[in-house]
């Protein structure tokens, strides 16, 4: 029988160190931008920004001795020698905007707090929907992956005062509640 460890990941890789990453890229955390420092490959040259967007979710990557690594993973991992344990959540929801001022440490709920109204969204009121059978809006909230009902409303100045609370209460400063 064959190692099942062997069959899923051939050739692990070695994590990249911090001194290599500062080898090969600078950081300007005023700008939130990587230059190149050293030539990795063919088509790298000493002193072009480093990485690229990408089209689907606007996040910016650089590749680094063939892995690919989040701008603002690395950003974190240049500034303060560790990786960050959870999420990176960017406070002004700008995915490309990789200012270390920008960028903090957030879990799974915290960074989802920290988004802009979905675009799905039809009462034009983060948190707030109709409810057509109770004919009333409704607020909730969600909390570490589960929905919270915080009530019903005929007014939907009242159903956005209850989830912008609720926002504060879970959230705090990562409430974004607009």
């Amino acid at each position: 029988m064959a190692d099942a460890t062997k069959a899923e990941n051939p050739r692990p890789r070695k994590p990249l160190a911090h001194e290599r990453l500062k080898a090969v890229l600078v950081y300007d955390p005023k700008t939130g931008k990587f230059f190149w420092t050293a030539r990795t490959a063919h088509r790298i040259h000493i002193g072009d920004e480093a990485g690229g967007v990408n089209t689907s979710d606007g996040y910016r990557y650089i590749r680094i001795d063939g892995q690919l690594y989040a701008a603002h993973r690395l950003a974190i991992f240049y500034e303060t020698g560790s990786w960050p344990l959870f999420e990176t959540d960017h406070k002004n929801t700008s995915r490309d905007n990789n200012e270390f001022v920008n960028l903090r440490e957030a879990t799974r709920s915290q960074n989802a707090a920290n988004t802009k109204r979905p675009i799905t969204n039809t009462s034009g009121v983060k948190g707030v929907h109709w409810a057509r059978n109770e004919r009333k809006w409704v607020a909730a909230i969600k909390v570490n992956g589960r929905t919270k009902t915080l009530g019903y409303f005929i007014d939907i100045d009242k159903a956005r005062l209850a989830y912008q609370r609720a926002a504060h209460v879970h959230f705090g400063e990562f409430a974004r509640t607009e």
